[in-house]
């Protein structure tokens, strides 16, 4: 087998793996890796197997460039080769990923667990204001609201129909002290219509309270 022909099969083989130190990553690679020299690669003496055949097949193998990049694959050299620049490239890979991780993705999370933590805080504020005014509308509910509180104010306002129908009854009087001309049938039937519909409403209010005082009603009518 010639120089030139192993030197040309060996930069075929070597070429494509050396396009890999073209990318960005493995451009932050420590140092360079350069292509193997026949001096590196160390072809010669050639195996047995090969210098024992016969002419014809040697010059197969030695115009065939799969043949010879096979047996260039097979160099000792070339395979510690091989395994030096996956060992680089998966240390470039590796630093760039963590790099990534620290400059980039850490902070992303540390913000969002900041953001989150921000919300909780701001959902535990407000769970709190709710709780605060929901006792107070409690409070404020069992002040104003309980069967006692309801029953005077009920209370109340039968007291104050009761009030107004005396009230209309003062009038009534008063119009019949006057002089008659100055009476009229109308004014007189406004206060009876009148008297009749507060004494009625009188009369229901107290019946109400009535059967509320001796429970035969639920609560509140």
């Amino acid at each position: 087998m010639s120089s030139l022909q192993l030197e040309n099969s060996q930069s075929l083989s070597i070429a494509q793996n050396s396009q890999i130190l073209q990318t960005p990553q493995a451009q932050q690679a420590p140092q360079e890796i350069l292509p193997l020299t026949l001096e590196q690669l160390q072809p010669f003496p050639l195996p047995k197997q090969l210098n024992s055949l016969p002419n014809p097949q040697f010059t197969t193998f030695t115009s065939d460039p799969e043949l010879i990049k096979g047996y260039i694959h097979s160099l000792e050299s070339y395979r510690s080769t091989i395994s030096t620049l996956v060992t680089t490239l998966t240390n470039v890979s590796t630093s760039v990923l963590q790099e990534d991780i620290r400059d980039n993705l850490i902070p992303q999370y540390e913000a969002l667990i900041d953001k989150i933590k921000n919300q909780v805080q701001q959902f535990t504020e407000i769970h709190k204001e709710y709780l605060s005014m929901e006792t107070i509308q409690y409070q404020l509910l069992s002040t104003n609201f309980n069967s006692n509180v309801l029953m005077r104010k009920f209370q109340k306002m039968i007291e104050e129909s009761n009030n107004e129908c005396k009230e209309i009854v003062q009038k009534y009087h008063k119009v019949l002290r006057q002089d008659a001309k100055e009476n009229s049938a109308d004014s007189l039937t406004k206060l009876i219509h009148e008297f009749r519909e507060l004494r009625k409403l009188y009369h229901l209010r107290k019946e109400k309270m009535n059967r509320w005082q001796e429970e035969r009603v639920s609560g509140f009518i």
